[in-house]
């Protein structure tokens, strides 16, 4: 599961995608370091690998995954907002293409972030962007309420 949702994403952030719509505008976040979030995904009893080597984009200072047997999270830092923000748009345009009954799809903004989620019928989906970082997280649906908690903990 790791090594295809890896793939996936970085087909993502290779493939330039239309659009995302926007519900709502928000305040600005503080965007996570690397460091930060290393930590703060150890403490969840997670474990964090350095997945940069394999993920073969030229604009990414780093790439972390957070995972357990059955949900992931992959962290980027890019070097500037422009590049996330265009990785954002096209992780979006991925997780709104899966093919599965959707349930719930939920889509934020703000100055400085975006945010979108995907239920579906058997499994969660978010794209998380602030400032020049991404966050990826796929869920079997049964994880949804537990990857939830370590969203607001990640303050995403």
């Amino acid at each position: 599961m790791k090594n295809a949702f890896v793939m996936i994403l970085a087909l993502a952030l290779a493939i330039s995608l239309a659009g995302c719509t926007q519900a709502s505008i928000e305040a600005t976040k503080m965007p996570l370091l690397a460091d930060d979030f290393r930590e703060l995904m150890e403490a969840q009893a997670l474990t964090v690998e350095n997945v940069t080597d394999e993920i073969h984009a030229d604009a990414l200072d780093i790439a972390l995954m957070a995972s357990s047997d059955t949900f992931s999270f992959l962290f980027f830092v890019l070097p500037g907002a422009e590049a996330a923000a265009e990785g954002f748009v096209n992780a979006a345009g991925e997780i709104q293409s899966i093919d599965s009954l959707v349930e719930q799809s939920v889509s934020r903004q703000g100055e400085n972030y975006q945010y979108f989620s995907r239920t579906t019928g058997d499994g969660y989906f978010v794209v998380s962007r602030i400032e020049n970082t991404l966050l990826f997280v796929q869920a079997e649906l049964s994880d949804k309420e537990s990857v939830i908690e370590i969203l607001k903990i990640l303050d995403q």
